[in-house]
């Protein structure tokens, strides 16, 4: 087990996939992602250590949550959505 700090990823896009790719490369600990295309996240992803989320819920688990969205509405509805992806992290790193 790694005593790193787990890291979930949302958003596999042109900006998102590449830096998901990157700390699942290099970071020494868990990464999850999640994408809404599955596409994005096999493009990204594939070969690599990184484990698909389910949900976001999956990814409100990690430690840390790094979010790659396109505009303010997608932010809003991942982090204020139900369930949002703030609902795993505990109140002092929102």
């Amino acid at each position: 087990m790694s005593t790193s700090l787990s890291i979930g990823f949302v958003g596999l896009g042109n900006i998102g996939g590449p830096m998901a790719r990157n700390m699942a490369t290099k970071h020494a600990g868990d990464v999850v992602a999640f994408d809404m295309n599955d596409a994005a996240w096999t493009a990204a992803l594939d070969g690599t250590k990184a484990k698909r989320a389910a949900s976001l819920a999956d990814v409100a688990q990690a430690d840390v949550v790094f979010l790659s969205l396109p505009g303010s509405a997608q932010v809003e509805a991942v982090c204020a959505g139900r369930p949002p992806v703030s609902g795993g992290l505990p109140p002092s790193s929102t």
